[in-house]
């Protein structure tokens, strides 16, 4: 199921085919660390015509199976690559979504699919395809510690905690019930939202809060510790988070509603803050911060409320935005979320519905003679390139006779002239190549014409195909090229 968010490759060569001669021009997934420049990345749009519910698009997570779950502002939906199912809240339905805003998304230790909305919190039975709710109630301490939610996350432990409009609450799955947990400041107000939860690499857990900065948060005793009291750096005091990452660094990366992108270094202590800078086309593009994701390269993507997509590099930032001219730029300004699935493809949220584009994009590997491997493509000038309807790719070899490349398992069956059978390539000069009707192969070959049944294997000779007495159709037997007409009849070429 994973393999269904991946470029289609046979496509990709029906690209080649059109633009390029003679070259093998192959696949090749990036390693980690090595990453298309800017102008090599093409997004691709999603939005209501495709079946997406809502354009405004809040979370992301993926399940085993391959499907990608997208949180918006009408409902959940499941996405397999093709097409979108959406989930809804129904009026009188008890197993149906709580609310049609989905804010958040976590998987659970046993596979369970966990939305927050803005009403209440869901577990998803994905066999099922049951909701079942979750919601506070002042009068038992063992519910949520609000119905507001705003985030979730599963810790290394497997403890599933949710940020809401009025502190943290944990799921205790062993009494299926909550425990929660109040944030409060000096002269603050009585009840602060969690907007997001990280953890470090000790294990220790981190809030987002709105209003009252950054705290450490103690699972132990529980109880919340303000940052400025553990790293004696006051810079997110009291300031409104959006969001809050450790990545695989341990560097905290903390996003600030208007107050620009903060990084705080622990081993070294160093504080960083990033703001947008109108001289500076490096900087970063908006001091509201939305969404953040390190992906598998380890690089750091920003989401911001009306600046796009930014891309860290060694304290500058690469801008990723929207452009009218630009059919294949950012379709939105406002990244709610960002998020990488399990094939590369990064997607992004935004006010415009979904746009999503290949972290290891399109690289290409020459395939070249292996003196270990019969059938791999020979050392040739190749004259032609042709894909079948069955999406083998042929090609046509000077002197070296015919391949084909199955680009499922990536495999080269050579074709060669034997003297000894009759039933082998005419020739081993291959100039043209052609699909009838009936999916017989026609070769065109510097010694006549061939069609090739692809089931049996064997080769028949057309040697005369001008009529003319035979010492003329020898000279007149070397073809260039076959092409089809519209009426589905084969034109050849000759020298």
């Amino acid at each position: 199921m994973t393999g269904m968010i991946f470029s289609n490759f046979a496509y990709f060569i029906r690209r080649l085919l059109k633009q390029c001669g003679a070259l093998i021009l192959l696949w090749l997934w990036v390693i980690p660390g090595v990453w298309a420049q800017p102008k090599d990345i093409r997004f691709t749009h999603l939005s209501e015509e495709h079946g997406l519910a809502s354009t405004s698009v809040y979370a992301f997570t993926q399940t085993p199976d391959g499907f990608l779950w997208i949180g918006t502002q009408n409902g959940l939906h499941r996405y397999d690559g093709y097409n979108f199912k959406v989930f809804n809240f129904i009026p009188g339905d008890t197993a149906s979504l709580s609310d049609n805003w989905v804010k958040a998304l976590s998987l659970d230790a046993a596979g369970d699919l966990w939305v927050a909305t803005s009403h209440w919190l869901n577990r998803f039975n994905r066999e099922t395809e049951k909701f079942t709710p979750f919601f506070a109630d002042k009068k038992n301490p063992f519910t949520l510690a609000d119905n507001n939610l705003w985030s979730l996350f599963r810790d290394s432990r497997g403890n599933m905690w949710i940020g809401t409009n009025n502190g943290l609450s944990r799921y205790d799955a062993s009494h299926n019930r909550f425990i929660s947990y109040q944030v409060s400041i000096p002269n603050g107000p009585e009840n602060i939202a969690v907007n997001s939860i990280t953890e470090d690499k000790q294990g220790n857990l981190w809030v987002g809060t709105w209003g009252g900065g950054v705290f450490h948060f103690d699972q132990t005793k529980g109880v919340f510790t303000p940052f400025s009291a553990i790293t004696a750096i006051t810079s997110t005091e009291r300031q409104y988070v959006k969001v809050l990452r450790f990545d695989s660094q341990d560097r905290l990366w903390i996003g600030t509603q208007g107050n620009g992108l903060h990084l705080y270094e622990p081993a070294t202590q160093r504080y960083t803050i990033y703001k947008t800078d109108p001289n500076d086309p490096g900087s970063i593009s908006d001091n509201a911060i939305l969404s953040i994701m390190e992906d598998s390269g380890q690089h750091i993507w920003i989401g911001t409320y009306s600046g796009g997509i930014n891309q860290f590099q060694s304290g500058t930032f690469v801008r990723y935005q929207s452009d009218p001219l630009n059919p294949h730029s950012l379709h939105g300004a406002w990244i709610t979320s960002l998020f990488e699935d399990k094939s590369g493809v990064v997607w992004a949220g935004h006010d415009n519905g979904l746009s999503k584009f290949d972290l290891k994009g399109p690289k290409f590997l020459l395939y070249q003679l292996s003196l270990s491997d019969k059938n791999s493509i020979p050392k040739s000038n190749i004259n032609v390139i042709y894909e079948d309807r069955d999406g083998l790719i042929w090609f046509g070899l000077w002197g070296k006779g015919l391949c084909s490349f199955d680009p499922v398992n990536r495999k080269f069956i050579r074709y060669e002239n034997d003297p000894s059978d009759p039933q082998s390539l005419v020739d081993d000069r291959v100039w043209g190549i052609a699909e009838d009707a009936q999916g017989i192969l026609w070769i065109a070959t510097s010694r006549g014409l061939d069609k090739f049944d692809k089931k049996t294997g064997i080769f028949g000779h057309v040697t005369n195909i001008t009529g003319q007495p035979t010492a003329r159709a020898a000279q007149l037997n070397t073809l260039s090229c076959i092409q089809p007409d519209h009426q589905g009849r084969l034109c050849f070429c000759r020298w």
